[in-house]
């Protein structure tokens, strides 16, 4: 079981305004609307039940996040079919949907410390000839890429966590799609179960390997 996880729901564009939105709406999924919320010209932010829900906006970007033991929780999904209503007017303005997953794991469930894991993942003849001058370069992260079946393109980036000082490790997997003019936004996030599929099928064999 991953030390922490965070899911969000993203939709990257242009022009976005606070104003087309109504963050009251996402109180049925997420729960109490907390009072330090932010409204600063085209800029929103906002949380929910005491910080594990948050909805922010700003012009290029509408974030939707979630902080649990849970990945891809229904009320995540549930708040994004909500917000992708309220964009679907100015749907010409976005141009990618996320659906993302970071995890963080303990040293102990990987069976080494986060760096010394990354460290390993390069220690290749080409790697240690590039690096010859640098006997101390320390490998700060390792990215992947795939495609998949309804999301056009999977990201992973595996690197050292920071507020553990590199002790535990950080696999941040991101869903894209880039959006056309045909469908809903709505049905861009039909591919959450996969996503969801997807993150728990690496987590498992990831930590089967014992690191």
């Amino acid at each position: 079981m991953p030390k922490s996880i965070i899911s969000t729901i993203v939709f990257v564009g242009r022009e976005f305004d606070i104003s087309m939105f109504d963050e009251r709406a996402l109180t049925e999924p997420f729960g109490r609307l907390e009072k330090d919320q932010i409204k600063a010209g085209p800029v929103g932010q906002f949380r929910y039940a005491r910080g594990v829900y948050g909805f922010s906006v700003t012009p290029d970007r509408v974030d939707i996040r979630c902080s649990g033991r849970e990945i891809l929780p229904p009320a995540l999904s549930a708040a994004g079919t909500i917000i992708a209503e309220q964009l679907e007017p100015v749907r010409g303005f976005i141009s990618a949907v996320g659906i993302n997953c970071d995890a963080v794991f303990y040293a102990q469930e990987i069976g080494q410390e986060g760096r010394e894991f990354c460290q390993t993942l390069t220690e290749t003849n080409l790697f240690r000839h590039v690096y010859n001058d640098h006997t101390n370069v320390a490998t700060l992260s390792i990215a992947s890429a795939f495609p998949g079946h309804a999301i056009q393109q999977y990201n992973i980036r595996i690197e050292p966590e920071s507020t553990s000082q590199g002790r535990d490790l950080l696999v941040a997997f991101n869903g894209h799609q880039d959006i056309s003019f045909t469908g809903s936004l709505g049905e861009k996030l039909e591919a959450i179960e996969e996503v969801r599929s997807q993150v728990e099928r690496f987590h498992n064999r990831f930590l089967s390997s014992g690191g």
